[in-house]
């Protein structure tokens, strides 16, 4: 999908979609930050 289809389809999107979406979005970011963490201290432990 190209940028601007991505922009034209955020811009249909109701209020409560995009919330729900960016809510989607952040969680999957902290497990990403979460699982990284853990990783990093694994290795740092060595």
């Amino acid at each position: 999908m190209t940028r601007r289809e991505s922009r034209r389809e955020w811009r249909s999107l109701t209020a409560d979609e995009k919330q729900r979406r960016l809510d989607r979005l952040r969680r999957a970011q902290h497990r990403q930050l979460v699982h990284d963490a853990r990783v990093l201290r694994v290795v740092s432990a060595d």
